[in-house]
């Protein structure tokens, strides 16, 4: 059996007259008669009565005509389907966050406008550290992962350049640098840093300790956690100094003060990875 078996017979089927089928299918009377027949020889039953004049269904060819009609509907609603999959209209995206990029701005509005124009995309938002997402973008368990890094395209990811965010230093408001009008990196060489760990997020490491040595000291970390929010609770019961992402700054609570730091030269990149091999619509839509 073919569908065109099934597309003459619903037309007759509707129709009740094999010449009308054959003006709907654009084609001959006979040959909309000959697959009836063929179809008919097939399934060993009759699915029409002849009349003097016209056809009407048998009681077989009634039940026969719902199923045809809803196996054709079925393929037509399949192949939409395959359709809007591969416009990237239809699926599932995961995307990874950490503490910081989750709150953003930026990714907040961005993936509001996707979720608007792509309704049927079901988002999976995944929280995980920047370090934990590029091992996850690796293995396939994330689609996008959305990260503070500074890095060009590596050999299998892509990182693409968001947004960048000023670096300040967080104070408790008690701290005598508090109230200097202008801070300078030297003055913090006496401080307790409180920080991330690296395994957390490296790159914030990263620009903490190359700022200090090129004023010439080592930072002195106190204590090391695992998020910016238990950074800022930290500084605000005077463990310790911070640098801490000005992107954050609305959440610091009034025992702690944000200052910049005159000749601190260095800002966060926020961006977005993906695997360059990815072949799929719905991340392309995405980026």
């Amino acid at each position: 059996m073919e569908l065109r078996h099934l597309r003459y017979f619903i037309a007759a089927g509707e129709e009740l007259n094999f010449h009308r089928a054959a003006i709907r299918l654009n084609v001959s009377p006979p040959a909309v008669s000959h697959l009836i027949q063929n179809l008919e020889e097939e399934l060993g039953v009759e699915l029409f009565e002849r009349l003097p004049r016209g056809v009407r269904l048998s009681s077989a060819g009634k039940t026969f005509l719902i199923d045809a009609q809803q196996l054709l509907a079925g393929l037509k609603q399949a192949g939409e389907r395959i359709q809007r999959i591969a416009k990237g209209q239809l699926g599932s995206l995961c995307i990874g966050f950490n503490t910081v990029s989750s709150a953003h701005p930026v990714m907040r509005k961005s993936i509001s406008i996707f979720h608007t124009a792509h309704p049927d995309v079901q988002i999976d938002l995944q929280r995980m550290t920047s370090v934990q997402q590029f091992d996850a973008i690796h293995v396939g368990n994330i689609d996008i992962g959305c990260v503070y890094a500074d890095m060009g395209s590596s050999q299998d990811l892509e990182f693409m350049e968001l947004q960048r965010d000023d670096i300040l230093l967080a104070l408790p408001a008690s701290h005598r640098l508090a109230r200097h009008p202008k801070i300078h990196l030297s003055d913090l060489k006496t401080e307790s840093f409180v920080g991330i760990r690296k395994s957390v997020n490296a790159s914030f490491n990263k620009i903490l300790l190359e700022a200090c040595l090129s004023n010439g000291f080592s930072p002195r970390i106190v204590q090391e956690i695992e998020s910016q929010s238990a950074v800022i609770n930290l500084v605000s019961i005077g463990i310790g100094v911070a640098f801490l992402n000005a992107a954050q700054s609305e959440a610091c609570p009034s025992a702690v003060v944000l200052r910049r730091i005159a000749d601190l030269d260095a800002q966060y990149h926020l961006g977005i990875i993906w695997r360059r091999a990815t072949r799929s619509p719905v991340v392309a839509n995405f980026i």
